[in-house]
């Protein structure tokens, strides 16, 4: 297959590689002197990657070029290294059940080397009442397939294992735009809903999920007509952990993904200044004065950048972007002394009731089994998200620190930290509201009166390392369709 090249290029010459700052294009001119590709995709994180990488496996002629804001590929993935110790700053795994994302993996040489959290320590603690508690087995983001996961847990009083059971008998209602917090607290009751999703939902996805689209974070429950107990013994299940990981950390796929696409297609430190429809076409003009013509423009970049990129060209759209919401996290790794002593589980989850502004915290030395060669003990705690959502702009690193320790201090005996790192995430993280997949209809229906412009990431169609897998797959065949 050809992707179709924009009408007036030159003929194109090799580009020159290179590894770390940005270098000339030698890529073809056309008579105004913009450079011309076939496809630009705006974003280097992992959507665009998966995009552009899609195209190649599709048609590896094809002239695209990636371009990057700042001088680090990824996006939100990000993974430290420090005293041999693999610590991932962002998304930690892929969903082993998406098939997209373990497809990605595999098509990138990955397959066969993914790892899963070790068996022992899959145990997740809930903190409530100053107790750890363990979050009763065989639930689904809270949501039990049977009564009798939640008959011993000391999560729940009896008036709320009774208010739970009633999920049985309330009539049936038509499935409808409508949130997570709203959906459980009337099926399941006050207690379920915040005691057991909120703090699984509210920590996958840093949301409040009383403002959280439930067909995006919970969409078995919302698809339901009736009981969610009886729809969740229905749902297909799997066997042993839901993720997998590179062994690595995930920084591993971004490098994979790097080499396939090739660093003579990727450009870092090329931050966009406006994107135009030209002839036909879509004009991409750099801060730093270059401008870049193609037939297919990609903006897998965040709504709200893409919103600012488009409002010249398309007020319409543009308001539409900015529609889908999005909140800024922090991730604050603790490093302490060998031998300190935690819970034997792989994290702790810290509901909102608590009162606490730390989400989560895992455990990271003990979850995925890596070579840890110092001992250290080492904890990932999250902060901000839709629980707090100005926290991370008003506090310092050191505050963060303090406000992580004084947390978990609450609930386990811990010594000071050897070292401490913060990583913060400004408006990277998505949070549907109510009504999403109606805003992405309108979305979608305004990008079809744009041909040639597409929008791919996490926010949009679904979240996550699969849900930015299947959007590449999907946008990249519809530049470049299969040939029959």
């Amino acid at each position: 297959m050809t992707i179709p090249r924009a009408a007036d290029e030159s003929t194109a010459q090799a580009s020159a590689g290179y590894s770390g700052p940005p270098v000339a294009w030698a890529g073809g001119m056309d008579r105004s002197g913009s450079e011309v590709s076939n496809v630009i995709v705006i974003g280097g994180g992992v959507s665009g990657l998966a995009t552009a990488h899609e195209l190649l496996r599709a048609d590896p002629s094809a002239d695209v070029v990636v371009l990057e804001a700042t001088d680090r590929l990824g996006g939100n993935v990000r993974t430290l290294r420090r005293d041999g110790a693999i610590i991932d700053l962002g998304p930690d795994a892929v969903l082993n059940s998406r098939k997209e994302a373990i497809a990605l993996c595999g098509s990138l040489g990955l397959g066969d080397a993914l790892i899963q959290p070790e068996e022992a320590s899959r145990s997740v603690l809930i903190a409530t009442d100053g107790k750890l508690q363990p979050l009763p087995e065989g639930l689904v983001f809270g949501v039990p397939s049977k009564l009798g996961q939640l008959i011993s847990t000391p999560l729940l009083s009896w008036r709320g294992k009774l208010r739970a059971a009633l999920d049985l008998l309330l009539p049936a209602t038509e499935p409808g735009s409508t949130s997570v917090g709203e959906l459980i607290g009337r099926r399941l009751g006050t207690e379920v809903k915040e005691r057991l999703v909120e703090p699984l939902v509210g920590a996958v996805y840093a949301a409040d999920i009383d403002r959280l689209d439930a067909a995006v974070g919970l969409p078995f429950a919302a698809a339901a007509k009736g009981s969610l107990v009886r729809a969740m013994a229905r749902a297909p299940r799997g066997t042993g952990s839901p993720f997998r990981a590179p062994a690595n950390g995930m920084s591993e796929l971004v490098d994979a993904l790097v080499r396939a696409v090739g660093t003579e297609r990727i450009r870092t430190g090329s931050g966009v200044a406006s994107v135009r429809a030209v002839d036909g076409a879509w004009q991409v003009a750099l801060r730093d004065g270059t401008t870049l013509t193609a037939p297919q423009l990609v903006l897998a970049v965040p709504p709200h950048e893409a919103a600012a990129m488009v409002a010249e060209t398309d007020g319409t759209l543009g308001d539409a972007l900015r529609e889908i919401g999005a909140t800024t996290t922090a991730t604050v790794i603790l490093a302490f002394p060998p031998g300190t002593e935690l819970p034997q589980a792989s994290g702790v989850l810290i509901p909102r009731s608590e009162g606490r502004p730390t989400i989560a915290a895992t455990f990271v030395h003990r979850k995925w089994g890596r070579p840890n060669p110092t001992g250290a003990v080492v904890i990932r705690a999250f902060l901000g998200g839709g629980r707090n959502p100005a926290l991370i702009d008003a506090s310092d690193d050191a505050e963060l620190v303090r406000l992580a320790l004084v947390d978990l201090r609450a609930f386990m005996e811990l010594p000071e930290p050897l070292w401490t790192t913060v990583a913060r995430w400004v408006r990277a993280t998505p949070h549907p509201a109510p009504g999403h997949h109606a805003r992405m209809q309108s979305v979608r229906a305004l990008l079809a009166e744009r041909p040639g412009l597409h929008v791919v990431g996490a926010a949009y169609e679904g979240p996550g390392i699969a849900g930015c897998a299947a959007q590449a797959a999907r946008t990249a065949a519809k530049i470049a369709p299969a040939k029959s």
